[in-house]
C-alpha cells in the first residue's frame, strides 16, 4: 500500500519514511555500527537514548550503508504522531514499503473500522498477522525521534506491539530520553540492547579524524584535547565548531577562538550557533531565520515564505557547506530539514529580531503554500491566525475524526482562543465527539451543550440534529436514562439524516429493552431496519453492524426482521466492508441458532472467524460467537467440550465492562454444564464466582443468572422444593429481563423440575406458553439450546399432541442418525445462475428445492421455520432471477440449468 492509498488526506510527507542521507565527511565508526547491527538482530528492541545532537540519527542512517542486505523501514516521528491513529498509520505506511500486502488489510481496516480509536490492540494484532504472512525474512523498523511522542495511548500501542513482535521483526528506537516503555521487563528477559551518550561520544581520536583528516583543519593535539574536553565529544558541537573554524585563515586566529570557547560559560551549542549565524551574509542569515519556521525545506515552500526565486540554489549551497542542514529524501537537492537544535536556535533568534506581524505573515505564506489543509493548520496556529485556523479545522475535522485522529483534532481546537470557538459551534461539536471517543462523557456533554447553544443561535438545523444525537448518547452512557429517552424522542421528531435517525432509534431501543418495553422496542427495531434498507449510506450499515446484536432477536418479530435485514445487507456489502460483514454474519449465526439450524450456525460462525482472524480481536463479535458456539455444545450435551472452551475464553473476557452481561451468562452456562455432568464442587465454585463479581451485580441479567445457577445446584442436590421456591420469582423477572433467555430459561428449568417431581400435567402447563411462542415465531432453537434435558418435555408435549409436527422436528435433532441427516441437508451455499450474472442465495436454494418438490408456501414456511410472508418474498426473487413467470416453470428452468 502506497502512502496515497492509505493517506487520502495527504497527511504524510513521503520524506517521513526515508532514511536520511549521510554526508560525505561522515566519520566511519565500524565498531559502533557493527555493535548496533548485532544488537539489532538478537534483540526485540534496540534503544538509542542520548541528548540532542549526539549523533543518534547519523548512527542509524549509516546502518544500511554497511549492512545493505538487512531491510530497514524508517519512520521520522514528530509531535503530530501523538495521535494513536496517526502513529499507527505511519507504522503501516513504513512497513508497506517492505511488502505492499502488509498494509492492505490493516490500512483498509483503519479507514473503515467504526470507532477505530478504541481498537488499537485489534489493529496492532492485524498488523502483526500481516507481517507474519508477508515478510518472513528478518528486518528492522526504525522509530527516529520518539521523544516527540508523549501520548500514553501511543506507548500502549508500542508495548502491545513489543509483546507480540514477530521473531523476524526488530524495533530500533532513537530518543533524547528513555521512553515510557516496559524497559525493565525487556531488560529482565534480555530482550533489549541499549546505546547511550557514552557509546555515542566522539573519542579524541575520532574528533581528530573528523576535524583534521576529513575537514583538513590541521589542529595541534593540545587544541584537539581542549576541544574534546569542552565539547565532551558532542557531535553537534563538533559540527558547528568545524563551521566556525572555516572562517579563520591563520593559526593565531584559530587559537584565539579556541581559547575564547574554552573560557565561555554559555551553552556551547547556542554559543557556536550564534557565532556561525553572525558570520553569514545578510541574504543567507535572512533565509535561515525566515525558513526556520518550516518543518521541511523544499524550494517551492521556501520561495513562498522568503519571496526569493533562488531557494533551490540556496538550499543546495547550505547543504554543500554543511550548515546544519540535513537531506531527507532520496534525491539530492530536493528536500531538507534543519537539525532540531539548530532550528530551535534559529526560531529563538527570529522571535527576538522580528516583529510579531512579520512572523505572522511568514506563517500565513507557509500555510498557503502547503499541499493540503492539514499541513497548513500548524502554521495558522503558530502564527496565531485564529480565524484562518478555525475555518480550516472545520473543513478537515470530520474526516480526520472518522479516521480515528481525534487526538490531533482536539489538539488543534484547544489551541484556539474561546472567542474563535464561539463563532464556530462545529468546533465545540468536534471537541465533544473527541471526548466521547475517549469515553469522557461529562466533558463531551459540556462541549456538546455549547455546540447546541451555538447552532440554535445561528439557526443551523443540520448541526443541531447531529448534536442532539450525540447529547442523547452521552446521557444514556452516564446512566441518565430518563433525560436520555426524552432527548432521543425529541430528536426523532426532527427530519434527520438516515444514519442519525438509525442511531437514535437504536439508542431508544436499548433503553426500552432495559425497561422491559418490548412492544415499543420492537417498533423501533422495525423502523430502524426500514430506514437502513431504504438508504445507500454505508454509515448506516456500520452503525447497525455494532448495534444489532443477538438480544434484539427476542423483540416481537425480531428473528424474522433481523433475518431479512441480514440477507439484504450481505447482498449489498462490498468485499472491503469486512467488519460490517462480520458483524452482520455474527448476528445471523444467532438467528440461525434460534431457527434450529445448528449446523448452519456452526458454518456461519466459522465464516465470521475466518473474516476476523487475520484482523485481530473484536471483543463484541468474538463474545457473540462464543455464545453461539457454547449453546451448540450445550444442545449436543457435549459438556466436556463446553468446559474446555469456556475455560480458555472466560479469562479473556473478565473485567471488560462492554461485555459484562455476556460474561455472567457464559459463566452460568459453564456452571449449568457442571451440574448436568454431576460435578458439584466445580458447579459450586462457578456460583461463588458469579456472586463474587461486584461490578456485575447491578446488571439486570445478573440476578436471573445467579438465580438459575442456584436453582440448578438445588436440583443437582435433589432439593426440588428449594429449587421451586427459587424459580417462581424468576418467571416474573424473566418477562422484564428477557435478555437472560438467550442462555437459560426459568420456565424450562421449572418445567423440567416438575417432571422430576412426577407432576407431568404441571410440567406441561408451565412449558406450554414457551412452546406456543416458539411455534408461532418458528424459533425451535430457543427450546433446543437447553440440550438433552429438554427431551422428556418434548416427548410429553408430543404425547399430549401439542404442536405435534413442530415437536417432532425438534426431537429429530436429538437423534444421532437424524442429526447427521439434518447436517447434510443444512443450508447450501449460494449458486450462480449460468449465463445471467444473477446468484441465488443459500436461502433461495433451500426454497428452490422445496418448490421443485411442489411444496406450498405454508409447507415451506413450516419446513424452514420462517413466515409465509418471507417465503413469498423468496419465491418472487427466484422467479425474477430465473426469468420465469410460474412455479411450474421454476422446476423446468432449474433442471435445464442443472441447478438441481
Amino acid at each position: 500500500m502506497h502512502i496515497h492509498e492509505l493517506d487520502q488526506l495527504g497527511w504524510f510527507a513521503q520524506t517521513k519514511f526515508i532514511c536520511p542521507r549521510v554526508t560525505s565527511d561522515l566519520v566511519e565508526r565500524p565498531y559502533l555500527v557493527e555493535s548496533l547491527y548485532h544488537s539489532l538482530i538478537t534483540h526485540r528492541l534496540t534503544l538509542v537514548s542520548a541528548p540532542a545532537g549526539s549523533g543518534k540519527t547519523t548512527l542509524l542512517a549509516g546502518l544500511p550503508q554497511v549492512y545493505p542486505d538487512l531491510p530497514l523501514c524508517w519512520v521520522g516521528l514528530d509531535s503530530q504522531d501523538n495521535d494513536p491513529i496517526q502513529f499507527l498509520s505511519a507504522l503501516i505506511v513504513a512497513l508497506s514499503g517492505l511488502n505492499p500486502t502488509i498494509g492492505e488489510k490493516t490500512g483498509t481496516l483503519l479507514k473503515n473500522l467504526p470507532r477505530a480509536v478504541k481498537e488499537n490492540s485489534y489493529l496492532v494484532g492485524t498488523l502483526v498477522n500481516a507481517i507474519m504472512q508477508a515478510q518472513p525474512e528478518p528486518f528492522g523498523l526504525v522509530l527516529d525521534d520518539l521523544h516527540w511522542v508523549t501520548e500514553p495511548r501511543v506507548y500502549h500501542i508500542l508495548n502491545y506491539l513489543l509483546e507480540r513482535l514477530p521473531p523476524q521483526m526488530h524495533l530500533i528506537v532513537a530518543s533524547r530520553y528513555d521512553p515510557p516503555l516496559r524497559l525493565a521487563r525487556l531488560r529482565a528477559r534480555g530482550e533489549i540492547a541499549e546505546f547511550r551518550l557514552q557509546e555515542l561520544r566522539f573519542t579524541q581520536d575520532e574528533a581528530a579524524l573528523f576535524l583534521n583528516r576529513h575537514l583538513q583543519r590541521e589542529l595541534p593535539l593540545v587544541d584537539l584535547a581542549d576541544l574534546q574536553l569542552r565539547t565532551e565529544g558532542w557531535a553537534a558541537a563538533l559540527r558547528l565548531l568545524a563551521n566556525s573554524l572555516d572562517r579563520f585563515t591563520t593559526d593565531g586566529d584559530r587559537e584565539a577562538f579556541i581559547r575564547e570557547l574554552n573560557q565561555t560559560d554559555r551553552y556551547i551549542f547556542d554559543y557556536l550557533a550564534e557565532e556561525v549565524l553572525n558570520h553569514q551574509s545578510p541574504d543567507v542569515r535572512a533565509f535561515l531565520l525566515e525558513t526556520s519556521i518550516l518543518h521541511e525545506l523544499n524550494p517551492e515552500v521556501c520561495e513562498a515564505v522568503t519571496g526569493r526565486n533562488d531557494a533551490a540554489a540556496m538550499l543546495a549551497d547550505l547543504y554543500r557547506r554543511n550548515l546544519f542542514i540535513v537531506a531527507v529524501d532520496g534525491q539530492a537537492g530536493k528536500t531538507y530539514r534543519y537539525h532540531d537544535l539548530f532550528a530551535q536556535f534559529l526560531q529563538a533568534q527570529l522571535s527576538q529580531q522580528t516583529p510579531v506581524s512579520a512572523i505572522q505573515m511568514l506563517h500565513k505564506c507557509a500555510a498557503e503554500a502547503q499541499a493540503t489543509s492539514t499541513q497548513a493548520i500548524s502554521h495558522y496556529l503558530a502564527g496565531e491566525l485564529w480565524e484562518e485556523a478555525a475555518v480550516t479545522i472545520e473543513q478537515v475535522a470530520r474526516p480526520l475524526i472518522q479516521k480515528g485522529l481525534s487526538g490531533t483534532v482536539k489538539g488543534w481546537i484547544v489551541a484556539l482562543p474561546e472567542t474563535a470557538l464561539g463563532k464556530h459551534p462545529w468546533l465545540n461539536y468536534y471537541l465533544g465527539i473527541c471526548a466521547h471517543q475517549r469515553e469522557e462523557l461529562r466533558e463531551a456533554y459540556r462541549y456538546l451543550q455549547k455546540a447546541r447553544t451555538g447552532f440554535e443561535a445561528m439557526g443551523n438545523e443540520a448541526g443541531l440534529d447531529e448534536t442532539l444525537v450525540q447529547l442523547a448518547d452521552c446521557l444514556v452512557g452516564q446512566g441518565e436514562l430518563g433525560a436520555g429517552y426524552s432527548l432521543i424522542t425529541q430528536g426523532l421528531t426532527r427530519p434527520l439524516q438516515p444514519h442519525s435517525r438509525v442511531q437514535l432509534l437504536c439508542a431508544r431501543m436499548w433503553l426500552l429493552i432495559v425497561q422491559g418495553e418490548w412492544s415499543q422496542a420492537g417498533a423501533d427495531l422495525e423502523e430502524a431496519l426500514k430506514v437502513a434498507l431504504s438508504s445507500d449510506d454505508p454509515d448506516v450499515y456500520n452503525i447497525l453492524a455494532l448495534q444489532l446484536r443477538a438480544p434484539m432477536a427476542l423483540l416481537p418479530r425480531g428473528v424474522e426482521l433481523l433475518e431479512n435485514y441480514c440477507e439484504e445487507v450481505l447482498k449489498k456489502l462490498n468485499r472491503q466492508a469486512e467488519l460490517t460483514q462480520a458483524g452482520t454474519l455474527s448476528l445471523l449465526s444467532c438467528l440461525q441458532l434460534w431457527r434450529g439450524y445448528f449446523a448452519t450456525a456452526s458454518r456461519t460462525v466459522e465464516q465470521v472467524r475466518k473474516i476476523i482472524q487475520p484482523l485481530g480481536e473484536v471483543v463484541v463479535l468474538n463474545v457473540e460467537m462464543d455464545a453461539v458456539w457454547s449453546l451448540q455444545l450445550m444442545q449436543r450435551g457435549d459438556y466436556l467440550s463446553l468446559e474446555e472452551y469456556l475455560a480458555e475464553r472466560l479469562p479473556q473476557l473478565e473485567g471488560i465492562p462492554a461485555v459484562g452481561h455476556w460474561y455472567i451468562m457464559l459463566l452460568y452456562l459453564l456452571g449449568r454444564a457442571y451440574c448436568l455432568n454431576q460435578q458439584p464442587d466445580k458447579a459450586r465454585a462457578v456460583y461463588a464466582r458469579m456472586t463474587g463479581l461486584p461490578h456485575l451485580q447491578e446488571l439486570p441479567v445478573t440476578k436471573i443468572a445467579c438465580g438459575l445457577m442456584q436453582a440448578s445446584l438445588k436440583i443437582m442436590e435433589q432439593d426440588y422444593r428449594g429449587a421451586e421456591t427459587l424459580l417462581y420469582p424468576l418467571l416474573a423477572i424473566e418477562e422484564q429481563v428477557r435478555l437472560s433467555t438467550m442462555f437459560g430459561h426459568a420456565r424450562l428449568l421449572l418445567a423440567q423440575l416438575y417432571l422430576l417431581l412426577k407432576s407431568p400435567d404441571r410440567a406441561l402447563e408451565i412449558f406450554q406458553p414457551l412452546l406456543t411462542e416458539c411455534h408461532s415465531q418458528h424459533t425451535p432453537g430457543i427450546i433446543l439450546k437447553e440440550g438433552p434435558p429438554v427431551v422428556p418435555l418434548l416427548e410429553l408435549a408430543l404425547k399430549k399432541e401439542r404442536y405435534a409436527d413442530f415437536v417432532r422436528q425438534m426431537l429429530a435433532l436429538f437423534s444421532e442418525k437424524q442429526q447427521n441427516e439434518v447436517t447434510k441437508q443444512a443450508r447450501p451455499q449460494a449458486v450462480r445462475i449460468p449465463g445471467t450474472g444473477e446468484t441465488l442465495s443459500a436461502r433461495e436454494i433451500e426454497v428452490l428445492h422445496l418448490l421443485v418438490a411442489r411444496a406450498s408456501n405454508r409447507e415451506i414456511a413450516n419446513r424452514l421455520c420462517i413466515s409465509e410472508l418471507t417465503v413469498k418474498s423468496h419465491v418472487n426473487h427466484i422467479l425474477h432471477k430465473l426469468d420465469v413467470t410460474s412455479r411450474t416453470k421454476v422446476a423446468e428452468k432449474a433442471r435445464e440449468l442443472q441447478m438441481i
